[in-house]
């Protein structure tokens, strides 16, 4: 039996179908699995024999190529192979097609309401996302909010819509007490220090954290430090060099993906304040490296984390509410550890490959 897929992926959106592939390949030897992308790679996995990966021509740079892929190239493709069922990430399915089609969505609405797109492509899928959901077979979301937003945007998809979750990129895990001293030492002289990151999705909530941090040194008078992942080109704060603190607050750039799992491993605990949800992301991160977690509360974290988590809106003072009381009760802080270590335990590739094996099976 010969399943497809359409695998695409970019920095900022990983592939999540392909990991999936990759796990089903391994489980099931004596099936076959085609893999259609538009770049020449194999998306960070190395495929196994049973795999074929094929290039997308003319490569989709638009939705007009997106459109005609999909409805006069697709269709001949899955003949071609003989393919018993296809998949896509791509928030499309072929309208021309009658081979039973799967639609993963792994990118949450960036406001409730609006549909789970890149930018690029809002408009086409605007005006086409809900034949096509109503096309496929069903809907697999890798994230319970995913689904309760696509519901209520389009409640007659409620029968259709299955979660799968995803999995974790490996290397995340908690430091052993010398692998953490020689961190401490390297990156806060020696203090144990909060993390936080800023990125596009962060950087608004940046100001609130510093203020945050403020409160809880003037009130605790406590050496620890805060460090902050800048996944962008420069500090965002303008008059940074004004601040109180700057000397005990220090901003890593351009780090690699080993030093950002050192550094949540490390962390005293992570404070992660997104003014959107992504799906795969540091507080995940950081309750797999058994790292207590303050996050942004809205935007459907709280039913990510559940109580894994502590939640505050972008004020300091609940910011920093949040992490006094992490640093003061450590029996608290313990039982957030445990949570966030049994909650991200879910994020399994093995199990939800198998639980998606299953769905394309009931298809079949």
């Amino acid at each position: 039996m010969t399943i497809a897929a359409h695998i695409e992926s970019s920095l900022k959106t990983p592939s999540y179908l392909a990991h999936y592939i990759l796990t089903l390949a391994k489980q099931h030897p004596e099936n076959h699995f085609v893999i259609f992308s538009s770049k020449q790679t194999s998306h960070g996995c190395k495929f196994p024999f049973n795999c074929k990966l094929v290039t997308i021509k003319p490569i989709i740079r638009n939705s007009l190529l997106l459109h005609y892929w999909y409805n006069y190239k697709l269709p001949r493709l899955l003949i071609h192979f003989n393919a018993a069922a296809f998949i896509s990430e791509n928030n499309s399915c072929s309208m021309r097609s009658t081979i039973p089609q799967l639609m993963l969505i792994k990118q949450p609405p960036v406001k409730a309401g609006q549909l789970p797109l890149n930018d690029e492509y809002q408009f086409y899928y605007k005006k086409f996302f809900s034949r096509f959901a109503h096309k496929a077979q069903t809907l697999c979301v890798t994230e319970p909010f995913i689904a309760t937003e696509l519901i209520k945007k389009y409640p007659t998809l409620s029968g259709k819509v299955t979660t799968i979750l995803h999995g974790l990129q490996p290397g995340y895990a908690a430091l052993d007490g010398e692998e953490k001293e020689q961190v401490l030492l390297k990156y806060a002289g020696g203090h144990e220090y909060f993390l936080c990151e800023c990125s596009s999705f962060t950087q608004q909530n940046l100001l609130a954290i510093l203020k945050a941090f403020s409160i809880f040194k003037k009130r605790l008078k406590s050496g620890m430090r805060l460090i902050v992942l800048n996944r962008l080109d420069s500090i965002p704060i303008t008059d940074f060099k004004n601040y109180k603190y700057r000397n005990e607050v220090r901003f890593i750039s351009n780090f690699t993906s080993e030093e950002e799992q050192t550094l949540i491993g490390a962390a005293y605990a992570g404070i992660y304040m997104p003014s959107l949800t992504v799906a795969e992301n540091m507080g995940l991160h950081c309750m797999k490296s058994a790292v207590p977690l303050i996050c942004s509360s809205g935007f459907g974290y709280e039913s990510m984390y559940e109580t894994a988590a502590m939640y505050a809106g972008n004020d300091d003072k609940e910011i920093a509410e949040c992490i006094m009381t992490l640093y003061k009760d450590e029996v608290f802080r313990s039982q957030i550890v445990a949570k966030g270590t049994a909650l991200s335990a879910r994020y399994n590739w093995n199990e939800s490959s198998a639980k998606l094996w299953q769905t394309i099976s009931n298809y079949i």
